[in-house]
């Protein structure tokens, strides 16, 4: 089963997957993929690092959409078409919103990089518009 995991950052979407995800099943994870690809600084990969980590994602993506493998997909804000497709595919959403409060006092208490704090917010400024008739857990 394909599970994609939404929320804002620092919301506990990457522990949550490593809590669940098993031996075998595919864990789609941009910040992950930025770091194999060569990104040394966690949650902001240079330009080059984050575009390549990007397509790199997006094929990734594809991939477990169409071979119907069991997969763990991380995305903070999926568009509408990438909503539609996923649920499409008969992905599962699990939505991890623990809070704007309790992100800011997780992005302050890891040190996350410049601009999180904004991304949160903006997050919460406009959330991403998940399909009503999509199983949210």
């Amino acid at each position: 089963m394909l599970t994609v995991v939404v929320g804002p950052p620092c919301a506990g979407k990457s522990t949550y997957v490593r809590a669940h995800a098993r031996d075998g099943d595919v864990t789609v994870d941009y910040d992950a993929i930025a770091r194999a690809l060569g990104s040394r600084r966690d949650h902001e990969a240079p330009r080059a690092v984050a575009d390549t980590a990007s397509r790199a994602r997006d094929a990734a993506v594809s991939r477990v959409m169409a071979k119907r493998w069991p997969a763990w997909v991380i995305h903070s804000r999926p568009s509408a078409d990438q909503i539609a497709a996923y649920r499409d595919a008969g992905a599962r959403l699990v939505l991890m919103d623990p809070g704007i409060d309790e992100c800011l006092r997780r992005c302050a208490e890891d040190s996350r990089p410049p601009g999180t704090e904004a991304r949160i917010r903006d997050w919460y400024e406009r959330p991403p518009q998940l399909a009503a008739d999509w199983s949210i857990q």
